[in-house]
């Protein structure tokens, strides 16, 4: 075996070059002859090997093979030979310690001038990394498929031109096919016919735009029974950006879906509902426009019909208004009258008073909020915008808002839309605004208190209700409506007002406006005895009286302190007559009130529950 060892190397340099140059390559070289025996071996592979020449000569290399792959291994070296071609086989070889690695064994042929095979050479590569590396990728694409097996939905792998790849366990159970079967199916064959155009121009579209595929349609069951699905397919792309797959996930959204077929119903049901609402509340509505109307806009002095007569031309459209005027002066009539002839009048008007709220709930009042927006939101809450949708909102004061949500009021009269507070879901709305002020908002733009771009939103038609004390021809007009308002709630019998208490409320300054004159009325109506309503200039305020009473009405837009005097002076009666009510020298008859009609002023003012509590 000496001679044919170094057949193969002949050559014109000297043979122990040749041999060393070959000892030191850094790999596996070996020779074998046409019947695919062993003639030779590197030096590399004896050390391998821990083996000697003689031992692994002719056959005996076969030793080296692991033994489970050692039949194949031999059969495919025979195969290499009987063909004549190169080839290779991979297999596991013994090192000398004893441990096997994975080698990729690649032979070709050396033939003479006339064809025939007079030798094979052969290289042994260690490929035991790779080998791992297959495993290990094997291993997780097993793991991977058990997890895409364990997703409850249904998911796929198609190609980039649709052709499916791969499809979970779930595809298998919903449709009852086999992989196979499932991979030649028709998209018609599984789509309900009313989807399936949807489907397959939303496939096709985003096959030419490389766009996500997002959409619901409905899937045939294996029994045949449909149901909702929402699909969700996003492209794989290689290094160059091109689509090389696509991974599809079908979630089961059925009940979701039926959910919200009964909760359109039950919406369609509340809507039938408030339409008959609406219809049985008719008589209601007709009472609240008797009570907020043109006909309690009382007067006919130039300044009012001015006014009116803006009104009129305000009304019809959706214009913004900003009513300005003093405390008192009827600016929440004016807004009534708008809305109530303008195309909203069958939706509601919804009032804020700016000012009477604190600032840290201003946002919740008039956006709403949800539950769990701050410590006391234990409950969703709508706002006023949401409750004046399609309708008209009266801000009321609006002066006072703060600066942070003027910022918010005027996105929505850019938008028509916002997020309750504590809310990222967005609720559009169809609302007038009215607003209405005391204030000079063009001072305040300029103190920087009000925003320049809100007022001018805000300011498209502005209205100027005159004050009481510029429209005095109809202060007699309204001094009738308010006597008789109030002599048939309190049963007197008042007829008329004298000439000299005429001559003092008309020549009286009024800085309290309406409100003012409409406390006074019914001040006199209940210290007044006989048919004719007379004042002195002590049921007149004095001007500290009056400065303080303005402010007041002012600072929270609200008047009680007449209602305090009644009940005062009824609590004075009272403890006269030892809380006699009846009879000649009850407390009736020295206010000149039926008992019955001041029993009911004592139940409204509280005075019952005062005496107990003094008793």
């Amino acid at each position: 075996m000496d001679a044919p060892r170094t057949a193969p190397f002949t050559t014109e340099a000297p043979e122990g070059t040749l041999q060393t140059v070959i000892d030191t390559i850094p790999a596996l070289v070996w020779a074998a002859r046409p019947d695919g025996s062993a003639e030779f071996f590197n030096q590399r592979w004896l050390d391998y090997a821990g083996l000697s020449f003689d031992d692994a000569r002719d056959w005996g290399w076969t030793v080296a093979v692991h033994p489970d792959d050692r039949p194949a291994a031999i059969d495919h070296w025979r195969s290499i030979l009987t063909s004549g071609e190169s080839g290779e086989m991979e297999a596991r070889l013994r090192r000398f310690d004893g441990a096997y690695r994975w080698f990729l064994n690649r032979a070709s042929p050396l033939r003479d001038e006339s064809g025939d095979t007079v030798r094979w050479y052969g290289t042994s590569t260690d490929i035991e990394e790779r080998k791992r590396a297959e495993e290990a990728t094997r291993l997780d694409e097993q793991n991977l498929r058990l997890v895409v097996d364990s997703i409850s939905g249904l998911v796929a792998t198609m190609s980039a031109s649709g052709e499916v790849l791969l499809l979970n366990r779930q595809n298998l159970e919903y449709f009852g096919k086999t992989t196979e079967e499932l991979e030649n199916w028709a998209t018609s064959d599984v789509v309900h016919p009313d989807d399936l155009p949807g489907v397959v121009a939303a496939w096709q579209h985003c096959f030419e735009t490389g766009e996500p595929y997002d959409i619901e349609h409905r899937l045939r069951r294996a029994d045949g029974v449909y149901r909702w699905f929402h699909a969700r397919g996003l492209p794989a792309r290689d290094a160059e950006g091109r689509i090389v797959r696509w991974h599809l996930l079908l979630t089961d959204v059925d009940a979701r879906r039926l959910a919200e077929d009964e909760l359109a119903k039950a919406v369609n049901e509340i809507g039938r509902l408030r339409d008959r609402l609406h219809d049985e509340n008719t008589y209601l509505q007709d009472e609240i426009r008797r009570e907020h109307n043109f006909e309690e806009i009382l007067g006919n002095s130039p300044e009012l019909l001015r006014l009116l007569n803006r009104v009129e031309s305000a009304a019809p459209t959706d214009a913004n208004v900003l009513i300005i005027g003093e405390t008192g002066s009827g600016k929440e009539l004016i807004a009534r009258a708008i809305h109530n002839r303008s195309g909203r009048k069958k939706s509601p008007l919804v009032k804020v008073n700016c000012g009477a709220i604190p600032s840290g709930l201003v946002e919740s009042e008039l956006f709403g909020h949800v539950r769990g927006a701050f410590t006391s939101a234990s409950e969703r809450r709508i706002g006023r915008f949401e409750l004046a949708n399609n309708g008209t909102l009266f801000l009321d004061e609006v002066g006072e808002l703060p600066l942070e949500t003027q910022v918010k009021l005027l996105r929505v009269l850019q938008e028509q839309e916002f997020e309750p507070v504590g809310s990222n879901h967005t609720v559009k709305v169809n609302v007038r605004i009215i607003a209405a002020t005391n204030r000079d908002l063009e001072k305040a733009v300029q103190a920087g208190s009000f925003r320049s771009d809100l007022y001018y939103r805000l300011n498209v038609i502005p209205l100027h209700v005159p004050a009481l004390r510029e429209r005095r021809s109809d202060i007699p007009q309204l001094v009738q409506a308010f006597l008789q308002k109030y002599t048939k709630r309190m049963g007197k019998p008042i007829e008329s007002v004298s000439r000299d208490a005429m001559k003092l409320l008309v020549d009286y300054s009024w800085p309290g406006n309406i409100r003012e004159l409409q406390n006074v009325i019914e001040r006199g109506v209940v210290l007044s005895r006989g048919a004719v309503l007379r004042l002195g200039p002590d049921l007149l305020p004095t001007e500290t009286e009056t400065s303080m009473e303005a402010a007041a009405i002012a600072e929270d837009g609200n008047s009680d302190s007449l209602e305090e005097v009644q009940r005062q002076h009824i609590l004075r009666v009272l403890e006269k007559t030892d809380g006699v009510i009846s009879g000649p020298r009850g407390a009736g008859a020295i206010l000149d009130i039926h008992p019955n009609t001041l029993r009911s002023l004592m139940s409204r003012l509280g005075i019952r529950r005062a005496l107990q509590a003094a008793s």
